[in-house]
């Protein structure tokens, strides 16, 4: 993880990237270990240090109140979290500015099947309609990006950060860091019912790096910086780079990631 964080940074620095998106599983587990946090906030410290914005978002394997009690000293030193599903209006949407132009970033932290209704209920959403958890997530993800719409949406950089299974995306052969639990067909949201409005859809989740089909807006998931587990050995981990600016098409490219130990599997004969 050393050697990967420490590739991040320098694809950051040649790529000159403005602002990370982080879309869930900051750590891979509620509870993780103090050299976890380490390595964490090093990495952080080097971001701030390049004068990166960094946004955070919680996924299914962190604690979202560890994710919240991070971001109150964190978001002094240009570092973003979102912790829990907030209203557009109320801290949903963050910003970020850069010398020449305004981010607005939807951001949507993963929600429990138990707390679907709530997260929805907090927009002011009529869910007794929405049979699903996907129906109602979709609804949600709908709903969050709706300022997308609004007279300055050409005057600024629209993108929707978020942490959930699309319906489709390809996963890793063994169940294991993934989490089958939290991917299938209940919790699959379908391509088309992602929003149109953002300019590109930033996800987290799905740990094989890879672009989602049959959306109206651009989607990808990055994917995982590592190898977790053999079902992901002959993947190759990537960085996903977006160029955006105001009312125009993102442009968007991978850069594969080179460090950190590769899983083999190694089969044979006892001779």
């Amino acid at each position: 993880f050393e050697a990967v964080l420490a590739e991040l940074v320098e694809i950051a620095k040649v790529e000159q990237v403005d602002v990370m998106l982080v879309c869930g599983d900051i750590w891979d587990t509620a509870s993780p270990a103090p050299e976890s946090d380490r390595l964490l906030n090093e990495a952080l410290r080097e971001f701030i240090g390049l004068g990166v914005d960094v946004v955070l978002i919680a996924g299914n394997h962190d604690s979202a109140r560890k994710l919240d009690a991070l971001g109150r000293l964190s978001e002094l030193l240009g570092v973003q979290t979102q912790a829990f599903v907030r209203r557009p209006d109320d801290g949903g949407i963050l910003t970020v500015t850069t010398a020449e132009e305004t981010a607005r970033i939807a951001a949507i932290p993963w929600v429990q099947e138990g707390r679907v209704i709530d997260a929805v209920e907090v927009l002011g959403l009529a869910h007794e309609q929405l049979e699903s958890y996907a129906q109602r997530t979709a609804e949600l993800y709908r709903a969050m990006c709706e300022p997308f719409a609004d007279r300055d949406a050409a005057r600024t950089i629209n993108i929707l950060a978020g942490h959930l299974f699309v319906d489709g995306a390809l996963l890793a052969a063994v169940d294991g860091s993934e989490r089958l639990l939290h991917i299938g067909q209940a919790y699959g949201v379908a391509p088309a019912a992602l929003p149109s409005t953002p300019q590109y859809i930033a996800l987290g989740h799905i740990h094989q790096p890879q672009e989602v089909l049959s959306t109206i807006a651009p989607a990808a998931y990055s994917g995982s910086l590592l190898q977790l587990d053999f079902g992901e050995r002959e993947q190759q981990k990537v960085v996903r780079i977006i160029e955006a600016h105001p009312g125009l098409p993102v442009e968007q490219h991978a850069v594969p990631i080179t460090k950190g130990r590769r899983l083999v599997e190694v089969r044979g004969t006892l001779g």
